[in-house]
């Protein structure tokens, strides 16, 4: 058999507070209403994504800085001093090629 509810069961979780039952502050049973705050904080949100426009990459930028490859690990840079400082510290063994 099931237990019939009774008309007026609070939330074991609320607490009354100067005779008003809350739950989380606000009056129990009470929806939050936002209404126009709600609206004007879409077109707020809409306005700051169209602002910013559509995501850019850099990785073809980046592709074009790198124009000197290392010879023996294959790894790109961007300036001849640059694979000098690799070759130092990555391939101390194996001279660096000289700059063309």
């Amino acid at each position: 058999r099931h237990t019939p509810l009774r008309a007026c069961s609070p939330d074991p979780r609320a607490r009354r507070a100067r005779g008003t039952l809350l739950l989380a502050g606000r009056p129990y049973g009470c929806k939050m209403v936002r209404g126009n705050q709600k609206i004007l904080a879409q077109a707020k949100t809409q306005a700051k994504k169209d602002s910013k426009g559509c995501a850019k990459s850099d990785l073809k930028l980046r592709a074009a800085a790198n124009k000197v490859v290392c010879l023996v690990c294959k790894s790109p840079m961007v300036s001849h001093h640059q694979l000098k400082e690799h070759y130092d510290s990555k391939h101390p063994k194996d001279t660096c090629p000289p700059e063309e």
